[in-house]
């Protein structure tokens, strides 16, 4: 619901483009009504994240998303620092139940002009969930100081490849491939999505003056190739390999880079060299990962409950905040890893060298 109780703001336009997945909702309260050259207002988001289907191809897949960044362009007006939406975490209890829904808040950018103010903030699930999921109300973004009447305010919220996360796919493919396989073609679909549905804004919203210098409109999803998209999907069912990088370069993925965010349990990337790759807040549950090479890389948030890591080589590797339940490390090169508030709770660690690493608020019982 759009509250609007200031009469310099009369235009406001939302569009949710995948309102199961995410719907954002805004609302406008005057603060200072006898304030008349620059009238202020309270400027508050609201968040609701599910779960959403989407037909592709001949079948449909189901996903949520694991954070994005919302992003805001005020022209002719301003949000008071001293009242901007802080860094945290951010909960909220759910209507009729006792579930609390979490999500991580962090600042981006700012520019300022004379006349316009770019303003971000970086939302992400909390590392202990897949997925953003719940409802989020009355989020504070801050006072607006109108300063001209041609006032406006344009926001995104903007997704990448590691922010969404596939839940479900039916009809595109016989569930009896290889785990392998499987996470491939998840990040196929994924990258699909993206630049073809996703792309360039989730959700787009205006709120204008009487004389808005812009119309925000959200871009319609572009022409997509989707005989491409069922060759590479066939490309992928029918090849002779099962070996990860293989997989990889057949659908055109970089292996380091593609899989941030991922689901990729229960795979085998055995001995394999990914060193400085980024798999922040990929699932590798029950995945094995014996004698890899993932030095220098980051893995921060990742999931690798019941992982088998034996001999892996993770010298120098970003596990803050990593699920490590039941994951063996025996053997496993830790030095100077950072392994700060890492759940390694009957962890398998005989014989692992931890030297240097850091261990502050590591769970290991």
């Amino acid at each position: 619901m759009i509250q609007q109780t200031a009469s310099f703001l009369d235009l406001i336009t939302i569009h949710n483009r995948f309102p199961d997945c995410l719907t954002l909702d805004l609302e406008t309260l005057i603060c200072d009504p006898q304030t008349k050259d620059h009238p202020q207002f309270d400027l508050s988001l609201k968040l609701n994240c599910h779960q959403q289907w989407e037909n592709i191809l001949e079948g449909r897949v189901q996903f949520a998303i694991k954070g994005g960044k919302l992003q805001l362009t005020l022209n002719d007006c301003l949000i008071l620092p001293e009242s901007r939406l802080k860094e945290g975490i951010l909960e909220d209890t759910q209507p009729f139940s006792n579930i609390v829904a979490s999500i991580i808040i962090k600042s981006g950018e700012i520019t300022t002009t004379n006349h316009q103010e770019i303003l971000s903030w970086v939302l992400k699930t909390p590392f202990n969930q897949l997925t953003l999921k719940g409802l989020f109300q009355d989020i504070p973004l801050g006072k607006v100081e109108i300063s001209r009447e041609s006032a406006e305010i344009i926001g995104h919220f903007i997704v990448s490849n590691q922010d969404v996360y596939l839940t479900s796919a039916e009809g595109l493919w016989k569930h009896d491939l290889s785990r392998n396989k499987h996470s491939i073609l998840d990040r196929i679909l994924v990258k699909f999505l993206i630049e073809n549905r996703l792309q360039p804004a989730l959700t787009n919203f205006h709120l204008g003056s009487r004389n808005p210098k812009n119309k925000q409109e959200l871009s319609p999803i572009k022409e997509e190739n989707s005989e491409q998209l069922q060759q590479t999907i066939d490309q992928i069912i029918n090849a002779k390999t099962d070996h990860f990088l293989e997989l990889a370069e057949i659908a055109n993925l970089n292996p380091k880079i593609d899989f941030a965010g991922g689901n990729l349990t229960a795979t085998n990337l055995r001995g394999l060299d990914l060193s400085e790759s980024n798999f922040s807040r990929a699932n590798f549950r029950g995945a094995d990962l014996t004698d890899i090479d993932l030095s220098d890389s980051n893995l921060e948030g990742i999931k690798l409950s019941g992982a088998d890591l034996s001999g892996a080589y993770l010298e120098s590797a970003n596990l803050k905040f990593a699920h490590c339940q039941g994951a063996s490390f025996a053997l496993c090169n830790l030095i100077g890893a950072d392994l700060s508030y890492a759940n390694l709770t009957k962890a398998n660690l005989t014989n692992a060298n931890l030297t240097n690493t850091n261990k502050e608020g590591t769970l290991f019982e």
